[in-house]
């Protein structure tokens, strides 16, 4: 889900213009989930701060150990696994789904892997879309071992959720536009385009995102989930808070382990070297060279001049800027930013949804204009 204000009100701030810009998150008090949030300005971190707790039962606190599941925020991280990938001959993105997919519906023949990147591939939301979601659990509950699974707490493996999205979109005759003619958000195509790296590469998803990210930046805290992640040192427990009972919290625990349109697991001390590192591919020396686009041509957006290229948003009305923000399956909420023109970046990773719908994001903003 994209909070699109957050990226366009943050290009009226200066760093300077308060003492304390994240003062208002001291309002996250008593023992409730919170926020992990951070601001970095040249290569480190200028403001850094943590509220609430990881772990309710334990009062265990959100600190820089944390680990939070970033949601759809993992798709640029997809993204720059296959840029790289297409930069060494790998793919192109102008492969055709049917080249990875030659059972698959006729129309796969239409859709190019880069309008997978750019939404604009006209599949629709496996997670979103109430047809396809439908038939996708239609599917699954035909597979009796991931049935017994989820009666155990077992999470749904990725590559049983690919293939039952898959077998579901077989059903479709046809898609929800014809793919480049406009841009509609779908985490279907970023599912695919990460099953399409994990089976026609050398390496596996998890291993070419430590080959080009996790290792060379030393983000020794960040790991694709797996049915071992409930049980990771330091992660935090997802919440929401009860219906019914203002000021209660009840923990979840997601039941699918999608990759490539989320399941990364970071800390902001992790993150915000990922972030360094993007804000810094300006430089031609730098391996993301280019990697940060320039917007090419108007899509369907809430806002006029949003573009989405390389699993980020971007704005540019004074320099670009990039963004997104993700929610994982099991409720925590994410926000990131970059503004290379300022040499700035932001990060929010919080441990639950707020239930009115406020997002800790505008409570910074206020301070940042």
């Amino acid at each position: 889900m994209r909070k699109t204000l957050i990226s366009t009100a943050f290009l009226l701030f200066s760093i300077n213009a308060v003492a304390d810009p994240l003062d208002k998150f001291k309002t996250i008090k008593g023992e409730v989930p919170g926020c992990a949030v951070a601001i970095i300005k040249g290569d480190s971190i200028v403001n850094e701060q943590y509220y609430g707790y990881s772990n309710l039962s334990y009062l265990i606190k959100n600190d820089e150990k944390t680990t939070f599941n970033i949601g759809s925020i993992s798709k640029h991280m997809t993204a720059a696994i296959f840029f790289r990938l297409e930069q060494d001959g790998v793919f192109n993105r102008s492969d055709l789904l049917s080249k990875y997919y030659p059972t698959g519906p006729k129309w796969f023949k239409k859709i190019t892997i880069g309008q997978l990147l750019t939404h604009e591939s006209g599949l629709p939301d496996y997670l979103n879309d109430p047809m396809l979601s439908g038939a996708s659990l239609a599917e699954l509950a035909k597979d009796l071992e991931s049935v017994l699974g989820l009666l155990e707490d077992r999470p749904i493996a990725n590559y049983t959720i690919v293939s039952t999205v898959l077998k579901a979109l077989k059903d479709y005759s046809k898609l929800e536009f014809e793919p480049g003619s406009e841009a509609r958000y779908s985490n279907t195509g970023y599912l695919l385009l990460a099953d399409i790296i994990e089976n026609n590469s050398e390496k596996t998803f998890k291993q070419w995102l430590n080959f080009y990210i996790l290792d060379p930046y030393e983000m020794n805290n960040t790991s694709v989930h797996n049915y071992l992640s409930r049980d990771i040192k330091w992660t935090a427990v997802a919440y929401t808070e009860t219906k019914y009972n203002s000021g209660n919290y009840k923990g979840s625990v997601g039941k699918l382990l999608e990759i490539g349109d989320g399941g990364i697991l970071t800390t902001i001390k992790d993150y915000s070297k990922w972030m360094i590192a993007l804000k810094n591919s300006t430089d031609p020396e730098s391996p993301w060279h280019g990697f940060l686009p320039n917007p090419e041509k108007d899509h369907t957006s809430e806002v006029d001049n949003l573009r989405y290229q390389n699993g980020l948003n971007i704005f540019s009305p004074d320099g670009h800027v990039y963004s997104h923000s993700g929610r994982s399956i099991d409720g925590m909420d994410s926000t990131m930013w970059i503004y290379p023109k300022q040499d700035i970046a932001y990060i929010q990773l919080c441990n639950y949804m707020d239930p009115i719908n406020v997002n800790m994001s505008d409570i910074v903003l206020a301070y940042l204009k």
